[in-house]
C-alpha cells in the first residue's frame, strides 16, 4: 500500500480504491489522491482504523443486498407470478451489481488493508480490477434505467408488453455497457514490486499502465462524463417528465374527474382495481426517487473531487484523509441502496398494517352497531305482536 511504499507520487482518484490504484512511479506526476506517508503507529492505526470501518460496510452491504433479492423472489413465489414485474426486475439486478462492488472493492479493499501485498497474482490483480468496475458501473448504469423504467411507465401506462422487452434490453445494456467500460481495467493494472525501507510490497496498481499524464486525465474525464454526468442528465430528464406528467393528470382529475369517477371506460367495478394500480406506480415511483437520490448524494462528493484534483493538482500531502471519508462515501451506495429499500417497504408494511387493524375495527363497530339496531328492531317487533294478541286473550 501507499503507506508502505516511501515517497512516492501522488496517487490517481479512484472509485475502487483511492490508495491501491495509485500511480508510485517516483518519475511520473498524477493527479489524484494523495498517499499515506503517516508512519510508525499512527499509520497502522489509521489502516486498521480503515479496514474495520470497511468490514462493517461489506457486512451490511452484504445482508441488505442478500435480502432484497431473497425478498424480491420470495414476493414473486408468495404472490404466485411467474414472473417479476418491471420495477422488481431492476431492483434484483441493481442487488446483483452493488453484491459484486461489494465484495470486490469493499472487502477486498479491507483485507488489503490489513495484509498490505496483493498476493493473488497478476491475473487476479485484472480479474479484481475488472470486477470492481462492473460491480460499479454497471450499479450506475441500473440506476439510470430505473429512472428510465419510472418514466415510461408513467408516459405509456398501457404498453406493459413493449416496457417488458424496453427493460430487458436496459438490464442488457447496462451489463454489456458496464463489461465494456471495465476493459481497460485489464490492460492498466499489474501486479508491480515497490522497495521501500520496509522491504518489498507487491501492489494491483497501475503504475506502468499509463505512459502519459492524458492517458489517465482522459479515462478519468470518461467516468465523470459517463458515470456521473450522463446520468444525472438522464435521470433529471426522466423524473422531468414524470413531474410534468403528474402535474397534468392532478390538473385533469381537479378538473375533469379523470379516473376518479365511474365512466363508461372506467365503471365502478374498476375503481378499486385502479386505485390499486395507481397505488402501487405511486409507491415504486417514490422508492426509485429515493434510490436515484442516494446514489447522486454519495457520488457527487466523490466527482467533485475528481474535478478538483484534475484542475488543481493539489500537493500529496494536502486532504489526504478528506479524500478518504470521499471515498468510503462514494463506496456507502453500495450499502445505502437496500437499506433504502427496505426501510421504505417496513415503513409502508407497517402503514398498511395500522390501515389493516383501523379498517377491521371500523368494521366491527359497524357489525355491532348493525346487529344491536336488528335486535332492537326484533324486540319492537315482538312487543307489538304481543300488544296485538292481549285483546283477544282477554275477550275470551
Amino acid at each position: 500500500m501507499s503507506e508502505l511504499s516511501g515517497n512516492f507520487s501522488r496517487q490517481s482518484l479512484s472509485p475502487e480504491d483511492p490508495e491501491l490504484s495509485g500511480n508510485h512511479s517516483p518519475h511520473n506526476d498524477t493527479f489524484g489522491l494523495a498517499p499515506f506517508r503517516l508512519a510508525g503507529p499512527s499509520s497502522s492505526r489509521f489502516r486498521h482504523a480503515q479496514s474495520a470501518i470497511l468490514f462493517v460496510m461489506f457486512f451490511l452491504a452484504l445482508g441488505g443486498n442478500c435480502a432484497v433479492i431473497c425478498k424480491l423472489w420470495s414476493g414473486r413465489v408468495r404472490s404466485g407470478a411467474k414472473k417479476l414485474s418491471n420495477i422488481s426486475l431492476l431492483y434484483l439486478q441493481l442487488a446483483v451489481a452493488d453484491l459484486i462492488a461489494a465484495v470486490c472493492c469493499i472487502l477486498s479493499n479491507a483485507i488489503l488493508y490489513l495484509i498490505q501485498h496483493f498476493l493473488a497474482g497478476n491475473f487476479f490483480c485484472k480479474v479484481l480490477r475488472f470486477s470492481q468496475r462492473l460491480g460499479l458501473a454497471t450499479s450506475t448504469f441500473i440506476v439510470v434505467a430505473i429512472g428510465m423504467d419510472r418514466c415510461l411507465a408513467l408516459l405509456f401506462p398501457l404498453r406493459r408488453a413493449q416496457l417488458r422487452w424496453g427493460v430487458k434490453l436496459m438490464i442488457v445494456l447496462a451489463w454489456v455497457s458496464g463489461a465494456l467500460f471495465s476493459l481497460p481495467q485489464v490492460f492498466i493494472f499489474q501486479v508491480n514490486i515497490f522497495h521501500s525501507d520496509e522491504g518489498s510490497i507487491f501492489q494491483c496498481d497501475n503504475s506502468v499502465g499509463y505512459t502519459a499524464r492524458w492517458q489517465e486525465m482522459s479515462y478519468d474525464l470518461m467516468h465523470l462524463i459517463f458515470l456521473y454526468i450522463g446520468p444525472i442528465v438522464i435521470i433529471g430528464i426522466c423524473y422531468g417528465k414524470i413531474i410534468r406528467a403528474m402535474g397534468v393528470e392532478a390538473a385533469q382529475a381537479k378538473n375533469g374527474g379523470y379516473l376518479s369517477t365511474p365512466t363508461t371506460a372506467n365503471p365502478p367495478a374498476m375503481q378499486p382495481r385502479t386505485s390499486r394500480f395507481e397505488h402501487a406506480r405511486l409507491t415504486s415511483l417514490k422508492v426509485s426517487i429515493f434510490v436515484i437520490s442516494t446514489f447522486m448524494l454519495c457520488w457527487t462528493p466523490y466527482y467533485c473531487s475528481l474535478v478538483y484534483h484534475i484542475i488543481h493538482r493539489p500537493p500529496p500531502h494536502d486532504d489526504y484523509y478528506y479524500n478518504h471519508a470521499i471515498y468510503f462515501c462514494g463506496l456507502g451506495h453500495s450499502v445505502v441502496n437496500p437499506i433504502v429499500y427496505g426501510a421504505y417497504h417496513f415503513f409502508q408494511r407497517s402503514k398498511a398494517s395500522r390501515r389493516t387493524t383501523g379498517s377491521m375495527r371500523t368494521d366491527r363497530v359497524r357489525t355491532m352497531s348493525s346487529s344491536s339496531s336488528r335486535m332492537s328492531g326484533f324486540k319492537k317487533l315482538a312487543s307489538f305482536h304481543s300488544l296485538r294478541r292481549s285483546p283477544t286473550s282477554l275477550t275470551s
